[in-house]
């Protein structure tokens, strides 16, 4: 497994070789109408220009920035990214997260940590399946 950060880089040349040998990507974004569009806008950016293969097979991660509840409703915007991805996890404020340095589960609630264990399997149950390369331009 190769874990990488492409932040807003996704059509930097380095991308794409990743892109280009990637099974599946894990897409993070806040439970916000921003967040939620922009990870729309990567989807539809992945289709256009030769990596849809890629989606059916993802992982959308709404994670909470903020404490308090989103004024957006959390389950339509799941059910809205369910219709392209394989599933979506909610990962709730922390405030070890919040802080934005290096992380040590230790200090994460146990919630948070409950939550980043059930995304680690659900990408794990895609590692079975045979690997989705890029066909064509």
């Amino acid at each position: 497994m190769i874990l990488t950060d492409c932040g807003t880089g996704m059509s930097a040349d380095a991308m794409r070789g990743v892109l280009d040998t990637a099974d599946a990507l894990v897409l993070v974004s806040s439970p916000a109408l921003d967040g939620a569009r922009s990870a729309g806008s990567t989807l539809d950016w992945l289709v256009g220009h030769g990596y849809g293969h890629l989606i059916p097979h993802s992982v959308v991660v709404l994670s909470s920035s903020r404490p308090g509840s989103s004024t957006i409703d959390v389950d339509q915007l799941a059910q809205h990214f369910l219709t392209r991805c394989r599933a979506v996890h909610t990962i709730g404020f922390d405030d070890h997260l919040a802080e934005g340095a290096d992380i040590d589960l230790e200090l994460l609630s146990k919630s948070t940590r409950r939550s980043f264990v059930e995304l680690a399997a659900t990408v794990a149950d895609d590692f079975a399946n045979p690997p989705r390369r890029r066909t064509g331009g």
